[in-house]
């Protein structure tokens, strides 16, 4: 998550009582190392600020790994029950539509663990390179194209952010440099590695774009 996008969903969930967003669920969490670390934007603007408003947010992925409070697959019947039984008022799911293999599934799941006007925090790429993790379904779509996924839910807010590019990652990140040496290399082993230096570079001054919407359960 960019901290452009972390910003987006940290104001954007300001607009909520806190009755109406606790509990949350964040699927598709990664470890707290992750969170705080390689994307500690997320914990600065997001998950610090709903610890001080009292919410109570459960990290859910498929990782079992210490601070992930579900560990499972949300498609699968015996992890809804869990989460159901937690009564969810809202559920974040950032930068993943594009790793699932059946959208359609995956939706229609979220949508069965929220209560009627229950909250869905959805953010998708726009445009943005290929980033297999571990694959890339090349999913990259609009609000109505969100709106879409998710049939039985209204949008209450979207936007569509801009921000940076690979020179200016390159710029923050000289160690990049190195990985796409070895992509040249790995690449000739697994073309799909090509796929992903190529894809990069193509964005070298193209700012990137990600899409961030809010749904309600009708």
């Amino acid at each position: 998550m960019s901290p452009e996008e972390a910003v987006w969903l940290g104001n954007t969930l300001q607009k909520f009582e806190s009755s109406k967003l606790s509990p949350m669920i964040n699927i598709g969490s990664s470890s707290p190392g992750y969170r705080r670390q390689a994307c500690s934007e997320i914990e600065t603007h997001v998950f610090n600020v709903l610890r001080e408003r009292g919410v109570k947010v459960y990290h859910a992925d498929m990782k079992n790994e210490d601070g992930i409070d579900i560990v499972g697959d949300i498609c699968d019947k015996t992890v809804q029950d869990h989460i159901k039984a937690m009564n969810p008022k809202a559920l974040l799911c950032n930068n993943i539509l594009e790793h699932i293999t059946d959208r359609d599934i995956f939706c229609n799941a979220c949508s069965h663990l929220l209560p009627k006007d229950g909250l869905l925090f959805v953010s998708v790429p726009y445009k943005y390179p290929y980033h297999p993790d571990p694959v890339d379904t090349g999913f990259r779509s609009d609000i109505d194209g969100i709106k879409g996924l998710f049939k039985d839910f209204e949008i209450i807010d979207g936007e569509i952010i801009t921000f940076g590019n690979y020179l200016l990652n390159l710029t923050k990140r000289k160690k990049l440099l190195l990985r796409d040496a070895y992509l040249i290399f790995a690449g000739m082993v697994r073309p799909d590695k090509w796929k992903v230096l190529l894809d990069n570079y193509r964005f070298f001054l193209s700012p990137f774009k990600v899409t961030c919407s809010v749904l309600r359960k009708l």
